[in-house]
């Protein structure tokens, strides 16, 4: 069942979405975009996320680092830009890291990735 869910979920979040469509430019098929989009559908699975959940958790992804892992902007780092705090002595470059670090900010802080994507997209920052 988990096995069945996980790859719903997978190819759900892969495909387009008309909610998300005009916000997230398609990933190259083969590309490193589609290596990160592919891994932040598993760290989103892996905390039970479904595909709505997962599909604003790349829209938040594209918005602050355009998918690059490496990404680097004032004191802020990485694919969701974590704060240099929250990155401190971890490879903050890593997708799969970076997004598990994120996951647990959002739901701190807002409680789903939807809530974390409506105030960027209201204040242009999460």
């Amino acid at each position: 069942m988990k096995l069945r869910f996980l790859t719903l979920t997978l190819l759900l979040c892969l495909l387009p979405s008309a909610a998300f469509a005009s916000r997230v430019p398609p990933a190259h098929p083969h590309g490193r975009d589609a290596r990160v989009k592919a891994a932040i559908c598993e760290v989103a699975a892996k905390h039970g996320y479904g595909p709505v959940q997962t599909r604003a958790l790349l829209v938040l992804a594209y918005r602050e680092s355009s998918w690059e892992p490496t990404q680097k902007t004032g004191s802020c780092w990485g694919l969701f830009q974590l704060s240099r705090s929250m990155c401190r002595g971890h490879h903050w470059g890593r997708v799969r890291w970076n997004t598990d670090r994120a996951i647990t900010y959002i739901r701190h802080r807002y409680g789903t990735p939807r809530k974390a994507l409506a105030h960027s997209l209201r204040y242009n920052f999460y």
